[in-house]
């Protein structure tokens, strides 16, 4: 028997402005410079984390 699996990415992007900015350095401040931890990242830290959860749903 065969199966297959559908898969639907849903994520809301929003511009990486001077307020997304301002709101990483106040959680860096506040939390440290753990940026896993923090939801509010770079579009490079973003994709990096993006990918590795990609990566590991799909094991």
């Amino acid at each position: 028997r065969r199966e297959i699996y559908f898969i639907a990415i849903i994520d809301v992007l929003t511009q990486y402005g001077v307020k997304k900015q301002a709101a990483k350095a106040a959680k860096t401040v506040k939390y440290g410079g753990n940026v896993d931890g923090i939801s509010t990242c770079d579009p490079d830290q973003y994709a990096k984390r993006f990918l590795d959860f990609m990566d590991k749903a799909i094991e």
